[in-house]
């Protein structure tokens, strides 16, 4: 039995204590010992009627024979990073989410960490990196390529042969047609129809969707 904490107890985080449930529900061999969050404000109150334990360092008061495996629930590309490098210099051991409900075609492949939301849609020889987010009822296309760190929110559509590269933020209800390739640390705005390359580090809005402004990296890791 693996003994598993989400970190963050926002309102993603409900939603993967809920996938983590339906799973356990089909006989996965997992605990959910609770949530962990920065707000100590939350520290020991129940969301969902799971306890929130404490702040990330509550590893530390376990027992350290023990193994304590996490995930991730924040959306934000940059901040997940930063939380994902400090959890495991404290020693947790990712872990991989895939919704019951999720269709997986052949050679799709999940990195480590990553979490998959219900009604998802993978097709075919889809590459998924580490500690990627997609949210409910996307629909990726074949010959994907998702670098570490993307979130993909609800609704989107991602042709085949598409590339996103780290730390890609996808907002709901947009599009992106095959081929093209979306550069690290960019947003797509949502309901954005993205018909071109999109360079690192900018804002696409609109459909078509069209750069609005670029975003530099301190203000990415404020967001």
């Amino acid at each position: 039995m693996k003994k598993l904490v989400i970190i963050g107890a926002g309102g993603f985080g409900k939603q993967t204590s809920e996938i983590v449930n339906r799973l356990i529900s089909q006989g996965e061999q997992i605990q959910l010992k609770g949530f962990l969050d920065s707000n100590k404000s939350l520290h020991n109150q129940k969301i969902n009627d799971i306890r929130v334990l404490g702040d990330i360092d509550w590893i530390n008061s376990e027992d350290p024979n023990e193994k304590n495996y996490f995930v991730c629930s924040i959306a934000d590309p940059a901040t997940r990073e930063k939380v994902v490098i400090e959890a495991r210099k404290l020693k947790y051991i990712p872990y991989t989410l895939v919704d019951p409900s999720v269709i997986q075609g052949y050679g799709v492949k999940i990195g480590e960490g990553s979490i998959i939301c219900p009604g998802v849609i993978l097709t075919s020889n889809i590459s998924i990196n580490s500690y990627v987010i997609i949210n409910r009822l996307c629909s990726i296309g074949h010959d994907v390529n998702i670098s570490d760190f993307c979130t993909i929110n609800p609704l989107t559509a991602i042709g085949g042969y598409v590339h996103l590269k780290k730390s890609v933020l996808i907002g709901a209800h947009s599009s992106i047609l095959q081929k093209l390739s979306v550069g690290k640390n960019s947003v797509i705005g949502a309901g954005a129809s993205v018909i071109s390359d999109v360079p690192e580090s900018v804002l696409v809005v609109g459909v078509p969707g069209k750069i609005k402004k670029e975003i530099f990296k301190k203000q990415l890791f404020s967001r």
